[in-house]
């Protein structure tokens, strides 16, 4: 192990050198993220050529029958899939309009799907859990306390009395 540097395992290096072979580690793993991705859209291109070549090759033997069958069997996938989806967008399209009010759904009927969730989530954040005015919350708020300059005595020692446990 040449990157012990003479180091025995059960000595700890300091952080500098932690943090040094951690930001490698991360390098490291970023790359090889990256060459994975390029080689598997790699393959997926040789996967498609390769298709292409099959059914050229189909074709040109007068299996005409036999291709139109794989489109028809890849075109109702893909239709299943479309209506899924589709279902998917419109249910959640649904679930956003019901939040908001019937003057935003208004605005907001032929607004596409990304934009939609934009705008619902301004909204639930303008209308959101916003604390209360300060003083709103305390003990004795809403009652018929009428203030600390105006009230009397009584009613002074009253409110104090109030806030003890």
């Amino acid at each position: 192990m040449s990157e012990d540097k003479g180091q025995k395992p059960d000595e700890k290096q300091p952080d500098g050198a932690n943090d040094d072979k951690l930001q490698a580690e991360i390098q490291n793993a970023q790359k090889q993220r990256q060459r994975a991705q390029v080689a598997e859209a790699k393959l997926e291109q040789i996967e498609a050529d390769a298709e292409k070549a099959r059914q050229a090759k189909l074709k040109e033997d007068g299996e005409f029958k036999t291709v139109i069958d794989e489109q028809n069997s890849e075109l109702e996938a893909l239709r299943k899939r479309d209506a899924t989806y589709t279902a998917e967008q419109k249910a959640r399209r649904e679930l956003l309009l019901d939040k908001l009010s019937d003057d935003d759904k208004e605005i907001v009927e032929d607004m596409p799907l990304a934009k939609l969730e934009k705008y619902v989530g301004k909204q639930n954040t303008q209308t959101g859990d916003t604390p209360p005015p300060r003083g709103a919350h305390q003990r004795g708020a809403g009652s018929d306390y009428p203030g600390w300059s105006k009230a009397t005595t009584e009613q002074r020692q009253a409110h104090l009395d109030s806030f003890k446990r």
